[in-house]
């Protein structure tokens, strides 16, 4: 037997006892190490109508492959990847993965002690901890909204949300050469001030009126980037500290009538603003964040304030949802 964790609205985690599944054809069985827990996965327990698995931030070790799998063998340490390209569509023949018009998903159901899936939804890693593996998948997140922001060398970029994919995306704007970086937080969010001080950055109030003025008194121009990993009622906000021709990536979601924002669009068009999305495929990110923090310069580790066995998954989503003062990621051990 294994046990698996299954969350419903409002915010309500239960353990179950289910059978361990067999691999087969091209499957993978893989004990599950550490799980993530996202802020999606709030999102998903807040409006999840009956029980239903999750989880995708997750690291293990292969315990069983089918018969037709080629590329790994009991005891490969894996991450899971939940999207992946077709391979076949036209933007994928041309050489756009990242824009696959098909690409395949899987359901999240990482919180578990074991999980079967596809060969193709896992990849091996070396040289990291569990930990840091399982940080990978979110890693890929902050790398591709700095990638659709377009950072640049001396670049002022503002981060709008102080979170665990925040402060990796800003670390990597100073990995890049960005010449002042901000992090809009609240003061009473210490831990992830305290972190991002540590990191080498700067931080500002959130808020339509504070954070524009405290990035125009660092910039007076503005920011040449806005990342926005916040609510989507902080894109006005994001759009006030903008430079003329800078660019906002987002990844901040919202459901329930929040994922309407009001936009004064004259602004931003006779500003040329670009307002971009960053909706990731992560497989073709991972390698660039394996490769990170396997050379330390990524030290996710440092983002991990609070741990919980599978059976306190409830507390963990809790902790996760309360953005409390010591806040900044939690995760589930196995």
């Amino acid at each position: 037997m294994m046990r698996v964790a299954y969350l419903k609205a409002p915010l309500l985690a239960e353990v179950r006892d289910q059978e361990v599944p067999v691999p087969s054809g091209s499957e993978v069985l893989v004990r599950v190490a550490r799980v993530g827990i996202c802020g999606s996965d709030v999102q998903s327990a807040r409006r999840a109508g009956d029980w239903e698995r999750w989880g995708h931030e997750f690291s293990g070790v292969v315990e069983s492959v089918g018969p037709q799998v080629s590329r790994f063998q009991p005891g490969d340490q894996v991450v899971w990847v939940p999207v992946i390209p077709c391979h076949r569509c036209r933007r994928c023949l041309a050489g756009e993965p990242l824009m696959c018009l098909n690409m395949r998903a899987r359901p999240c159901m990482g919180a578990a002690e074991y999980v079967c899936d596809p060969e193709d939804f896992w990849l091996a890693y070396e040289g990291l901890s569990a930990e840091q593996a399982a940080m990978a998948e979110p890693l890929t997140v902050a790398i591709d909204l700095v990638e659709e922001a377009g950072v640049g060398l001396g670049d002022t970029v503002l981060v709008v949300g102080g979170g665990a994919i925040g402060l990796m995306a800003a670390r990597i704007c100073r990995l890049r050469g960005a010449g002042r970086v901000l992090v809009a937080e609240p003061a009473e969010s210490t831990a992830k001030i305290g972190l991002a001080r540590a990191w080498g950055l700067d931080t500002v109030p959130p808020g339509d009126g504070d954070m524009p003025a405290a990035v125009r008194e660092v910039s007076p121009e503005g920011a040449d980037a806005v990342l926005l990993t916040a609510p989507p009622a902080t894109l006005p906000a994001a759009i006030a500290c903008c430079a003329f021709g800078a660019t906002v990536a987002l990844i901040g979601t919202a459901y329930g009538g929040a994922d309407r924002v009001a936009l004064d669009v004259n602004d931003f068009h006779f500003r040329n603003i670009r307002i971009q999305g960053a909706n990731n495929c992560p497989v073709m990110r991972f390698t660039t964040a394996f490769d990170l923090m396997r050379r330390g310069a990524m030290d996710v580790e440092g983002l991990l304030t609070h741990t919980f066995p599978l059976e306190e998954c409830g507390r963990a989503l809790d902790t996760t949802a309360s953005q409390a003062p010591a806040v900044i990621k939690a995760m589930l051990t196995l």
